[in-house]
């Protein structure tokens, strides 16, 4: 199985990964239902936060490591306080399976989908009100991201669609309809400036905000993108892969210069790429790839 510049083992299977703000831990939320976090430079384990062992079909760990969500089969949305283990809010409201969870920047704000009631649910975490009840498409949302100022929430949904919603009014702003496939990936610049997408046709574009255009397209991953990172500047965006016959196949991850679209380095993943955090100092890279550990890789080789 491929390892990283450095491996921090786990003991379970890793799912999702996030450095705190200043990059001296990291979280891993992992399949035993544990949300362990380590001392990113050491690797040593410093805490472990348990959560309901049902809660497996909707998970989300957001940049910053301070929160985390889950939601099974009772349809609830329980979030925590990782700094402490505190279950802050029980979120109740949808009638169906929930699907993907996204949390604001700040975390003031989680935005959950569900295929089955064809909506994006837009929730207030201070106060644990929903805010909105935003129409989806058909197939339910596939990645949620929101702006760096918490002012736009888009989704990219099985219908191959992207749409994008005001946080403030609950407005649909635009719907792009001309992908040619569903996209699975779905992140922001740090600047706001740009919208990375990404799925099945192993392309990612980078759409300007502003005008709603493609600016740039990189190509070369060579497999399905699963999902999206970029460094706190801007300057780096990390994807990892998918097999499309199965998720236990080698894949592998490609950091990119932003700018140019040239690629700055490619690693081997075990499996597929389920979670990237890229350091805040940008210097190097966690990934979750379907094993008991997590993968850390320098952005650059030789750095």
């Amino acid at each position: 199985m491929p390892d990283g510049d450095r491996v921090i083992r786990a003991g379970a299977e890793v799912r999702l990964v996030s450095f705190s703000t200043d990059g001296g831990t990291l979280a891993g939320a992992c399949r035993d239902s544990k949300v362990r976090i380590w001392d990113a430079r050491s690797g040593a384990l410093q805490r472990t936060v348990d959560w309901n062992p049902d809660d497996r079909r909707s998970l989300a760990l957001p940049p910053g490591a301070r929160l985390f969500a889950a939601a099974g089969p009772d349809k609830v949305i329980q979030v925590w306080d990782l700094r402490n283990g505190e279950l802050l809010h029980r979120l109740t409201g949808h009638t169906e399976l929930t699907g993907t969870l996204a949390f604001s920047a700040d975390g003031a704000m989680l935005a959950s989908s569900s295929a089955a009631e064809r909506d994006v649910r837009l929730w207030d975490l201070p106060s644990a009100k929903q805010r909105f009840v935003l129409a989806d498409g058909v197939g339910g949302a596939a990645s949620l991201a929101f702006s760096p100022k918490g002012d736009l929430l888009a989704g990219s949904n099985y219908d191959t669609n992207l749409r994008v919603w005001s946080t403030r009014t609950g407005e649909l702003l635009r719907t792009i309809e001309d992908l040619p496939v569903s996209m699975f990936a779905l992140v922001f610049s740090p600047d706001g400036a740009y919208l990375a997408s990404a799925g099945v046709d192993q392309t990612i574009y980078l759409w300007d905000t502003k005008h709603w255009t493609v600016r740039r397209r990189l190509t070369g991953q060579g497999q399905m993108i699963s999902c999206m990172a970029f460094s706190r500047d801007g300057s780096l965006l990390a994807t990892g892969g998918s097999d499309s016959n199965s998720n236990r196949n080698p894949t592998k991850v490609i950091f990119w210069d932003t700018a140019s679209g040239a690629v700055l380095r490619q690693v081997a993943a075990a499996h597929t790429v389920s979670s990237l955090a890229v350091a805040p100092d940008g210097g190097s890279v966690a990934v979750a790839d379907g094993q008991d550990s997590v993968q850390i890789w320098k952005a650059r080789a030789g750095r």
